[in-house]
């Protein structure tokens, strides 16, 4: 399976500037910002970005030059932005990173991060070689290397660990970027030594960029983009390397256990619950110095490898797999899944199939107002902001229908007004009434705004004096009219479904 560091650096720049790579939350297939990436790219020049500064405002003294919006992984206040980092800043990133030099370093510093013993990373970005999405890839790169793994490690352990990192993006310190590409004595030492020049080194420019993107800000990155994964990547497979060289001093037998990490989740097999102390001991301890911690709230073990390998949510989906034939029926059950794996992804692809078998002919037959769906599936909904897009294309069919959609959305609207925070439902709900009523205008959010008024502005760019980037900035759109133009009222399994096909559905 192909991934980043399978790209050359004229095709690592190609693949950052796709939208769905700029962004890879879910998001209307109508937002584009492909077009608005490269044209900017190819109007900076040779241009850094020390000089778009004016002379009296610096980006790192800007509030909000990234574009973001809260979101709630399960609303119990597990708030955590949405962000679509500054183009000018983004494109900068990109662009350090390709630059041939520095791409080779990178990938020389992997070269020396896979030679952990220790830790199997398994989570890199994966770059799709076929009809699938590179985040489906992901998807399934997960089942094949991370719980199909587990599942055969039960032949060798009898208990299996789960912790993982506790708000891992958000408490990521930016110059641990620095220490995972050149090991954190050279960089301290660099930084007591007059002669060393910071700026000419990669991580300094790293660093540099990520305080130009939130105000100064050292304890935090952006969310919600691939590059962004990357450089995370760089960390926490910088941490295992420090994790490796921590266990070797305890003589651990390297049979004894093994770890597989993806992103900020690991899981930890043994047949000695004494050396797993060990272990997590060595992980605290390692992340500690990298300013990060384990939560506590995920740390669990058990002694059934086999069941404990494969998600909770996606166990109790493999085994109930035989759904009602009936359409409420089958929506209830539904109901009764997310009630007991709230917002679990296993949620997401059972709606999906849901949304796959529904037609008209179907709801005539149920013989039910169509409001008591709508009803269940805004419920669904309401605890479980993981399931927006695909519960909207349900909301789409079923408004498509019938008539009065205005009150139903002003239902869902007030339903959820008393929610902060809302700005993704908002967007997908948008993508319903825009070609019901293009001008409907009930949405609060600025992204939102933007759809029908390109003179809204999404970032602050009061720090960049060319006029000529700021032009392009504002008038280069990032909604396709063309787009807008071909979609139908009742959203498309293409732009909702994580798999171009149903075989990956239920792996």
């Amino acid at each position: 399976m192909k991934n980043i560091l399978d790209l050359a650096s004229n095709e690592l720049i190609e693949y950052f500037f796709k939208s769905n790579s700029y962004i890879n939350f879910d998001i209307p297939i109508y937002f584009d910002f492909s077009n608005l990436l490269k044209t900017l790219n190819d109007s900076m020049w040779d241009a850094r970005l020390k000089s778009f500064n004016s002379s009296t405002t610096k980006t790192r003294d800007c509030e909000n030059v990234n574009y973001s919006f809260m979101s709630n992984k399960s609303w119990k206040y597990d708030w955590r932005p949405f962000e679509i980092i500054h183009p000018l800043l983004y494109i900068e990133l990109v662009n350090l990173l390709a630059k041939n030099t520095n791409w080779e370093f990178i990938k020389g510093r992997f070269t020396e991060f896979q030679e952990n013993w220790a830790v199997n990373c398994l989570s890199l970005p994966i770059i799709s070689e076929n009809d699938n999405s590179n985040k489906a890839e992901q998807v399934i790169n997960w089942w094949e290397k991370i719980e199909q793994e587990s599942i055969i490690l039960g032949l060798d352990y009898s208990y299996l660990f789960h912790t993982d990192i506790t708000d891992c993006y958000s408490s990521i310190y930016t110059h641990s970027v620095a220490w995972a590409l050149h090991w954190k004595d050279n960089i301290k030492r660099c930084l007591n030594d007059k002669s060393c020049k910071l700026e000419k080194l990669l991580w300094g420019k790293i660093d540099g960029l990520l305080q130009d993107m939130s105000f100064r800000q050292t304890n935090w990155i952006p969310q919600w983009s691939n590059i962004m994964d990357f450089l995370a990547e760089i960390v926490l497979w910088y941490s295992d390397l420090l994790l490796a060289k921590k266990l070797a001093d305890y003589w651990i037998d390297t049979e004894s256990f093994k770890i597989l990490r993806y992103r900020d989740d690991y899981r930890i097999f043994t047949n000695n619950p004494v050396i797993w102390e060990n272990i997590l001991k060595s992980i605290t301890e390692v992340l500690s110095s990298l300013w990060l911690k384990l939560s506590k709230w995920k740390t669990k073990y058990s002694n059934d490898v086999i069941k404990s390998s494969v998600k909770e949510d996606k166990y109790d989906l493999i085994i109930n797999s035989n759904y009602n034939t009936n359409l409420l029926k089958e929506l209830l059950t539904i109901k009764h899944f997310s009630d007991k794996n709230p917002n679990s992804w296993s949620l997401v692809r059972i709606l999906q199939e849901f949304n796959n078998n529904i037609s008209e002919e179907k709801f005539a037959k149920s013989n039910v107002d169509y409001q008591v769906f709508i009803s269940i599936i805004v419920n669904i909904m309401f605890n479980n902001p993981n399931v927006f897009p695909i519960a909207t294309a349900i909301l789409s069919k079923i408004i498509k229908m019938n008539n009065g959609w205005v009150s139903i959305i002003s239902k869902i609207l007030k339903k959820f007004s008393n929610i902060p925070n809302t700005w993704h439902l908002e967007i997908w709900l948008q993508r319903i009434t825009l070609k019901l009523d293009s001008e409907y205008n009930s949405y609060g959010s600025e992204i939102c705004k933007k759809v029908n008024n390109n003179d809204i502005e999404l970032w602050n760019s009061k720090w960049l004096w060319s006029r000529k980037l700021k032009k392009i900035l504002k008038d280069t759109k990032i909604i396709s009219e063309e787009k807008i133009t071909e979609i139908d009222i009742a959203i498309t399994n293409d732009e909702v479904s994580l798999f171009n096909s149903s075989e990956y559905l239920f792996n």
